[in-house]
C-alpha cells in the first residue's frame, strides 16, 4: 500500500496527467517493481536537487548573517579601552553669547586631562579669564559642568561635543546676585 501511495506521489510532482494511468496500472499490477524502483529514484533525484539549491541558499543567508553580526560586533561598540575624553583634547576657538544682553565674546581655550578623576577634563582660560580652570565630567558625547567657583563666580551647566563642535550652556552667578546665562559653541583648532 505505501508503494502505491509513493508512487502516486511522486509521479504527481513530475506528470499531473499520468497519475491517474499509474494508478489504473498498480491496482491491475501491470507495473513491475522495477518500474516503481526508478519512479522512486527520479523522484529522490529531482528531491536531492531541491535540497542542494536550498543549501546553498542557507548558505548564503548565514554567510550574510555572520558578516552582519561581525560588523556590530566590531564597529558598533567602542572598544573596551577607549578613553572618552580623547575627543575634548586640544584648543578650542569659542563663540561665548550671554543671552538676553546682546554681548559677544570669542576666545581660545585649551582643553587637557585631569590627574584628579578619569572622567574629567580642564578647560583653561574659560570665560576669557587665564585663571578660569573649568572642570568637565565627561560622559561619551555629552559633558557636564559640576558647580565651581572662581574669583567669586559660580559656573555649572552642561553641553555636547559632535566630532570637532562643541556646544554648551553655563550659568554664572556673581555675587551680589548678579546671573549670566552663557551660550557658548565652539570648534577645535
Amino acid at each position: 500500500m505505501f508503494v502505491f501511495f509513493f508512487a502516486i506521489f511522486a509521479t504527481s510532482t513530475y506528470r499531473k496527467e499520468s497519475v491517474f494511468e499509474i494508478r489504473v496500472l498498480i491496482m491491475k499490477r501491470k507495473i513491475r517493481n522495477k518500474e516503481i524502483i526508478s519512479l522512486i529514484n527520479m523522484f529522490n533525484k529531482k528531491k536531492f536537487k531541491k535540497m542542494k539549491s536550498f543549501v546553498k541558499i542557507s548558505k548564503a543567508i548565514t554567510l550574510v548573517m555572520c558578516m552582519m553580526f561581525g560588523l556590530v560586533l566590531f564597529t558598533g561598540c567602542p572598544s573596551e579601552g577607549a578613553d572618552a575624553r580623547e575627543g575634548y583634547l586640544g584648543t578650542w576657538r569659542l563663540t561665548e553669547r550671554v543671552i538676553g544682553a546682546g554681548e559677544i565674546d570669542y576666545y581660545n581655550v585649551t582643553i587637557v586631562k585631569s590627574s584628579v578623576s578619569e572622567k574629567d577634563v580642564i578647560m583653561n582660560n574659560f570665560f576669557n579669564v587665564s585663571s578660569v580652570a573649568l572642570i568637565m565630567t565627561v560622559d561619551g558625547n555629552s559633558f557636564t559642568i559640576p558647580q565651581q567657583t572662581f574669583q567669586l563666580v559660580g559656573f555649572s551647566g552642561s553641553g555636547r561635543r559632535d566630532g570637532n563642535y562643541i556646544k554648551f550652556s553655563v550659568l554664572a552667578n556673581a555675587t551680589g546676585g548678579i546671573t549670566l546665562n552663557l551660550d557658548v559653541d565652539g570648534n577645535k583648532m
